[in-house]
């Protein structure tokens, strides 16, 4: 039921409500669910409900050409955030010595 939204906000808030069930089992298949959901990047849970909905309208070949292309993406801005936090890294690094020499 919950799942059948197409905004992961709108499953989040059916999730929510069905931790209230009084069926105890819904209730703690919500609240894993919700504690699962929590830990995850909000963009990519967007990422994978928008892939999920578009696959189920395409080929095999198509669904797996564009989990590639997905998890391309998220690898090159890994890598060029991993870039830019070392090259932020080495200046603070320099500023703070050249600061440290300063003072001497």
């Amino acid at each position: 039921m919950a799942f059948r939204h197409n905004t992961v906000e709108e499953i989040v808030e059916d999730l929510t409500k069905l931790t209230s069930s009084p069926d105890d089992a819904v209730a703690k298949w919500a609240l894993e669910t919700l504690n699962t959901l929590h830990l995850r990047s909000p963009t990519s849970l967007k990422v994978a409900l928008e892939a999920v909905r578009r696959g189920k309208k395409m080929t095999l070949l198509q669904a797996l050409q564009m989990e590639m292309g997905i998890a391309t993406a998220y690898c090159v801005r890994s890598y060029d955030l991993v870039i830019m936090l070392r090259d932020r890294t080495d200046l603070l690094n320099r500023a703070v010595q050249a600061e440290i020499l300063a003072q001497e």
